[in-house]
């Protein structure tokens, strides 16, 4: 992938300036400042068969998914800050009142997945694989969507 110069600034610090104006514009606002890294996000999408507007949506999608992953990790972070206790810390505390509230007979469908996402992880979540599995998703899914032959068939 190439990695554009935006601004006289190499991508990545382009990118950590507009990520701090994008959270704080707020959801559903443009990020302020310069317009280098959307033509470049915008460029990303171009040639997929998207119309225009399709385009603009498509990005904002991927944009929003991004975005929730990233308040996810902040929420969860201050959830460690003020708890003075990381997840696995917190989980160990109380798995004996789960136990006792949780029927995994009434449940077995959570249980099942519950059981099986935690041995894979090591853990009740893994933040990195939730996004990656997310964003192949979605960028997969925009794919299809795009292609124009695929159109044709739903």
């Amino acid at each position: 992938m190439l990695v554009p110069e935006v601004g006289g600034q190499d991508f990545q610090a382009a990118l950590e300036v507009d990520h701090v104006r994008g959270v704080l514009a707020g959801q559903g606002g443009e990020a302020l400042g310069g317009r280098d890294l959307l033509e470049a996000e915008l460029r990303a999408f171009e040639g997929l068969g998207f119309d225009d507007i399709e385009l603009d949506a498509a990005l904002a999608f991927v944009l929003r998914f991004v975005e929730s992953v990233a308040r996810t990790t902040l929420d969860a972070q201050a959830a460690v800050r003020d708890s003075a206790m990381s997840d696995e810390q917190w989980w160990a505390a109380n798995e004996p009142l789960l136990a006792r509230v949780f029927d995994p007979a009434r449940y077995p469908l959570a249980a099942r997945v519950g059981s099986a996402a935690g041995q894979a992880h090591q853990g009740t979540h893994n933040a990195d694989h939730a996004f990656d599995f997310g964003l192949q998703l979605v960028l997969s899914g925009l794919a299809h969507r795009g292609d124009p032959t695929a159109r044709d068939r739903g």
